[in-house]
């Protein structure tokens, strides 16, 4: 059976059908949220419990925005310290570049309704800083967003990693990166 690590899963199932079937091994720094491994996802590459090329996939929504843009790095060689070879990494974030120019056409201030999610209401301010509700209501730092990514600094952070064969989409409001380990 294939395997996915989802990476700050946090308390929801959100795996895309791509991985209906496999097993599901979840880790997050927040305790509460009952991880299979708890742990800081930057600490991967050098605290992993189980070795290397563990996982066929690793699955990380609307995490990489809750690290500082430098630390990221460390945290995609962790992925691929994980990764199976010929595995991937899935990585949404959200799309601050098309956020910008969506506020800008629409005179949309900080405090505006942006969309509808399944958590609630979003506004601009969630995307920029984080899910303030969740922010607040956790009291955790580490829900608030630390960088914000568009589809062109994505592509510069990926072009620092070992990732091969990268691929970028654009989803509902978000980029998508499909990132594969060398086989």
């Amino acid at each position: 059976m294939k395997t996915v690590l989802d990476v700050g899963s946090n308390i929801y199932d959100i795996l895309p059908d791509t991985y209906q079937g496999w097993r599901r091994i979840t880790l997050d720094i927040d305790p509460t949220c009952n991880p299979d491994i708890h742990m800081d996802a930057r600490r991967i590459a050098y605290d992993w419990p189980s070795g290397k090329d563990t996982f066929d996939a690793v699955f990380a929504s609307h995490f990489l925005e809750h690290i500082y843009r430098h630390e990221a790095p460390t945290v995609l060689a962790g992925f691929l310290h994980v990764l199976k070879p010929g595995g991937w990494a899935e990585i949404h974030v959200p799309n601050v570049g098309l956020l910008m120019r969506k506020a800008a056409v629409l005179s949309l201030d900080l405090e505006d309704f942006l969309y509808d999610s399944d958590a609630g209401p979003i506004r601009v301010v969630d995307v920029l800083f984080g899910y303030q509700k969740m922010v607040q209501e956790s009291g955790q730092d580490w829900m608030c967003h630390r960088y914000a990514y568009s589809l062109k600094s994505m592509a510069n952070l990926m072009a620092e990693t070992e990732f091969r064969d990268v691929e970028f989409r654009a989803g509902n409001m978000e980029v998508i990166v499909i990132a594969y380990k060398r086989g």
